[in-house]
């Protein structure tokens, strides 16, 4: 991801749905959390946020 991206924020743990429209602020970098495996993270700022969860699929497109 390069700085200027917009990307899909996804909730991955609970809901597993996107929930909003982010744009890539710091280019990937080594994930400082990561304990093991090659991880990559980014920083990102809000854009906006859809009117409601949606599940993304290749059928569904969702409303975001």
């Amino acid at each position: 991801m390069r700085v200027g991206d917009e990307v899909l924020f996804y909730h991955s743990v609970t809901d597993k749905a996107v929930v909003g429209v982010a744009k890539v602020v710091r280019a990937a970098y080594p994930d400082p959390s990561a304990k093991e495996g090659d991880w990559s993270a980014v920083d990102l700022a809000p854009i906006n946020r859809c009117p409601t969860p949606s599940a993304w699929t290749r059928s569904n497109r969702g409303d975001c």
